[in-house]
């Protein structure tokens, strides 16, 4: 459902982007579309600048801290009013300047952008969908926290898959062969335990135990899904 929230706002950050574009193209074509914009359309292009840009952070950042995609999209659909206030800020300062060709060039720029932005989001949205390849950092710190659980070796056959806002993970760890069923499970737990207490976007882990020493034919270091 993040994921799919993220391309419909990918969609509407295509549609203006392209209306954005076909726009200036038009006035290109056809100067005579340009018009002269006031100093009063300036002032608000420079408030819409300040407030669009402070809400955008802001909710990127909340989107970036509970790792939604959605909300880091919307985000980056704000910014649009941020691009717009600019081209039109600019408008009126070529325009002005004496340079009115000016403004649909610009426009055409900040088009480009938003469409920059579109396919960004839209890239990250569908790798979340389809499965993308977990950040190695990851897995470095699930290896840590599995090296600082104590009695729990090596681990290996890592596996994360992304859910949009969280992950499943899944792993083996080796213990001693001589140990009980009952101190292998508390191992588990302790480890289940930590990784879901310092890595947030882990939902779900599954952890099986592996007797030290014994060698697996297929047995590999991490398996990045």
């Amino acid at each position: 459902a993040e994921a799919i929230s993220g391309l419909v706002i990918v969609l509407f950050l295509t549609i203006v982007g392209y209306e954005i574009i076909d726009t200036a193209i038009d006035k290109l074509l056809d100067p005579s579309l340009i018009t002269t914009p006031d100093i009063y359309a300036a002032l608000m292009a420079i408030f819409g600048i300040f407030i669009n840009l402070a809400i955008s952070k802001y909710i990127i950042n909340i989107g970036k801290k509970i790792n939604s995609p959605a909300i880091v999209a919307d985000g980056e659909h704000q910014k649009t009013d941020i691009y717009s206030s600019i081209a039109i800020l600019i408008g009126v300062i070529v325009s002005n300047m004496g340079f009115p060709i000016l403004d649909p060039i610009i426009g055409l720029i900040i088009g480009l952008i938003i469409l920059k932005t579109a396919y960004t989001i839209g890239k990250e949205n569908i790798d979340n969908i389809m499965g993308k390849v977990p950040d190695d950092r990851l897995i470095r710190k699930i290896e840590k926290i599995v090296h600082k659980t104590p009695n729990a070796h090596e681990a290996h056959n890592i596996k994360i898959d992304n859910y949009g806002s969280y992950s499943v993970v899944s792993l083996h760890v080796k213990v001693d062969g001589d140990m009980t069923v009952n101190e292998a499970h508390k191992i588990v737990h302790e480890i289940e335990q930590n990784i879901q207490n310092k890595l947030p976007a882990v939902k779900s882990v599954s952890v099986h135990t592996c007797p030290l020493g014994l060698e697996y034919k297929h047995e590999q270091k991490i398996d990045k899904k």
